[in-house]
């Protein structure tokens, strides 16, 4: 199971960049990423206009980014202690890095809300993938 965790991770980042960065056009001019920097939307969630929280595609599609890359972790990782702070801070680093690199593209939009809900979704993904685990356990 350690394997297929491992090659769950690589899939998932692989994807992840190909999802989040494709056409892979990067503009790394120090002007243009200046620009980008100054649309970054650094809003944590969105309203609506009666000021409700917004539970949108977007969240969905956020979450499920890096989910399999925290069952994945949880399958790989042998020690159970401090899973999920581990997977967390999987998640913050790699949402984190997506997003940067998405100031390089002219054609995305960097979100800080981006990273949070990726983030969560890494995590939400070691809890299940420590379940199956539980449910399952590698042999030796």
């Amino acid at each position: 199971m350690r394997k297929l965790g491992l090659a769950l991770m690589i899939a998932n980042l692989v994807g992840a960049v190909v999802v989040t960065l494709w056409p892979f056009a990067f503009d790394l001019r120090p002007a243009a990423i200046a620009r980008k920097w100054a649309h970054v939307e650094w809003v944590l969630y969105y309203r609506d206009d009666a000021g409700r929280v917004i539970i949108d595609r977007d969240l969905v599609l956020n979450l499920a980014l890096l989910f399999p890359l925290g069952a994945g972790f949880a399958w790989w990782r042998v020690r159970r202690t401090w899973l999920l702070g581990w997977a967390l801070g999987l998640g913050i680093v790699t949402a984190t890095a997506l997003e940067a690199a998405q100031l390089l593209t002219p054609h995305r939009v960097t979100q800080l809300a981006d990273v949070w809900r990726n983030a969560l979704g890494c995590v939400i993904g070691a809890l299940l993938g420590a379940a199956l685990r539980r449910r399952w356990p590698p042999s030796a």
